[in-house]
């Protein structure tokens, strides 16, 4: 009789084990699914608001060579944070994280600033065109046009 009690002891103390892990397990997978998920938003958002910086010149008519310039120095402000850029070299395609700003079909240099800023200094009607990577999510080309 004592090891009978004994065995339902062991028995119960090994029920209980299973119990605590299976819930151990239950609360790491849950928990693990929420941790991805709020990645996941987070990315989200990151990329959302890096959008926002470019998205604001989308379908714009009325824009100005100093709003090009600016979307410009953003662009290479983004661009120069990574590793192994040279803008006369890297360019920005679907699955880059780089961004291209062209102007009447031309990449703008730092050589061409000065010149772009004399020659349509008084000119208001620049539109623009924002392209977003299907990739990556994120905005990588900019196209002003007089």
């Amino acid at each position: 009789m004592e090891n009978a009690s004994q065995a339902l002891l062991i028995a119960a103390g090994i029920l209980v084990g299973i119990l605590i892990l299976s819930l151990g397990v239950s609360l790491y997978m849950s928990l693990g699914g929420f941790a991805a998920d709020t990645q996941a938003k987070m990315d989200q958002k990151n990329i959302q608001q890096f959008n926002e910086e470019f998205l604001k010149y989308d379908q714009k008519t009325n824009l100005t060579i100093h709003d090009v310039i600016t979307a410009r120095n953003k662009a290479l402000e983004i661009n120069q944070s990574y590793d192994n850029y040279n803008i006369k070299t890297t360019k920005a395609d679907e699955d880059s994280y780089y961004v291209d700003v062209f102007f009447n079909n031309k990449l703008i240099f730092d050589a061409d600033l000065t010149d772009l800023l004399n020659k349509y200094i008084d000119v208001k009607d620049i539109k623009c065109t924002v392209t977003i990577s299907p990739t990556t999510g994120r905005v990588y080309k900019l196209i002003f046009k007089q």
